[in-house]
């Protein structure tokens, strides 16, 4: 599962034993099974109701499209005097 909280993405899964035949080799393995959470800061404003994820061929890809910047814009404020 994927989710947002705040400035943060966090992945959340499971992931099963793995049956091994001999043929299988792993160089690198995070954690052979069991569930798992990362959670990625990402530092910039960022638009989370336009994100996007693709998982292909081992690979999970997350795009947020980032907030405009918006240093120097004008906008106005509401004062209410009592």
């Amino acid at each position: 599962m994927i989710s947002t909280h705040g400035g943060d993405v966090i992945l959340t899964g499971e992931k099963s034993r793995p049956r091994l035949d001999g043929s299988v080799r792993a160089h690198v393995a995070e954690r052979a099974y069991g569930r798992f959470r990362r959670v990625i800061h990402l530092g910039v404003p960022v638009n989370t109701h336009k994100a996007e994820a693709v998982l292909a061929d081992g690979t999970l890809r997350i795009r947020f499209p980032k907030v405009p910047n918006r240093r120097g814009e004008e906008v106005a404020i509401q004062v209410t005097m009592p």
